[in-house]
């Protein structure tokens, strides 16, 4: 009876040289803490060695990208206000400094143009005043003068400097030789006088008054 227990015992072994089964529950667990050990590590190495640097820092929020002020917007970008405020001021500045120059050179040569304007006025008249003195010496020539300098015009040009400057040096000359011719006349007078006074003692002294020799030399100066 005994012996008939022993064998009906399930035996450990599978015949001669088999192996022994060990349960499998320790190896899944451990196989499982395994893997979750490689992945957090994994991971860690990727957030630290692999990602780029730029990107860390940006998700940390230790550096922004910069805002370009051409209103285009980049993936990624974030808008700085002050810095797109600040570049328009910049722009506007440039803009107001270029008005004002434009303006001033603008000013400067409408000052310049009236100021010349004024100065041909001024010479302008001082020549027609010169001109119409000088003509007072002969009545026909004043009358012509007259017509000429009432006809210049409002707005004098250098055309009409250059004329009045000619009418006075043609007046001036003729004045000069007029003068010349007066002196001659003058002149051509008195020894006329003279003359008519000598002979006129002539006829009435005789020949006595040919041979006077002080006569002698003024009708040979004469």
């Amino acid at each position: 009876m005994a012996q008939q227990y022993r064998s009906s015992k399930p035996s450990s072994q599978n015949g001669k040289g088999g192996k022994t089964h060990m349960p499998q529950s320790d190896n899944f667990v451990e196989s499982m803490h395994d893997i979750g050990r490689e992945t957090i590590n994994t991971l860690k190495d990727d957030l630290i060695n692999g990602t780029p640097k730029d990107f860390i820092r940006q998700l940390l929020g230790l550096e922004r990208s910069k805002a370009s002020a051409s209103g285009d917007i980049q993936l990624g970008q974030s808008i700085e206000i002050d810095q797109v405020i600040e570049s328009q001021t910049e722009e506007n500045r440039t803009l107001q400094a270029q008005l004002t120059f434009e303006r001033a050179q603008r000013q400067y040569q409408e000052q310049y143009v009236t100021r010349q304007t004024q100065e041909l006025k001024l010479q302008l008249k001082a020549l027609q005043s010169e001109v119409e003195e000088v003509a007072k010496e002969t009545v026909q020539l004043s009358q012509e003068i007259k017509i000429a300098t009432l006809q210049a015009t409002v707005e004098p040009g250098v055309y009409h400097i250059i004329f009045f400057e000619k009418l006075l040096s043609f007046i001036k000359s003729f004045r000069k030789k007029i003068s010349q011719a007066n002196l001659w006349i003058q002149s051509a007078n008195k020894k006329a006088a003279k003359r008519r006074t000598f002979w006129g003692q002539v006829a009435k002294s005789g020949t006595q008054r040919l041979l006077s020799s002080e006569d002698y030399s003024q009708r040979s100066a004469g």
